[in-house]
């Protein structure tokens, strides 16, 4: 399995569930893996959550860098601006991706989390957009 692999399922649950209910040995049963092995990869849920939001985030960014492409050539079109929208509204339940919707509501209560996630949402997110 290969590292994305990885991350996409563990991206899985902590997209179903909070951070607070997701626990180390919830990940090792997702990933088949003893939870000893687990922490042999990662100390702590704390450093696999960062992980999972560093990936979840880029591809969140791809996503929105693409329909702003794609809406900035088409601006005339009616009906590729509903489709952008829609994709838009639609992506977060579609991919599953958990920074889609911790970026909406706060989803952890570690203060080093939510640093992150203002970091990414402030100083790269916004950029694109605005």
């Amino acid at each position: 399995m290969t590292r994305e692999e990885i991350l996409k399922k563990i991206e899985n649950l902590f997209y179903f569930k909070t951070f607070k209910e997701v626990s180390m040995q919830d990940i090792a049963n997702e990933l088949w893996i003893k939870k000893a092995s687990l922490y042999y990869y990662f100390p702590s849920k704390d450093e696999i959550l960062k992980e999972v939001i560093e990936d979840s985030f880029n591809e969140f960014l791809n996503f929105i860098k693409n329909l702003i492409d794609i809406w900035e050539k088409t601006l005339t079109n009616d009906k590729v601006i509903k489709k952008v929208i829609r994709d838009f509204i639609e992506y977060p339940e579609t991919s599953k991706n958990l920074f889609s919707i911790i970026n909406q509501n706060w989803y952890c209560d570690n203060p080093e989390i939510i640093k992150i996630i203002e970091k990414k949402r402030k100083n790269y997110f916004w950029k694109y957009i605005w």
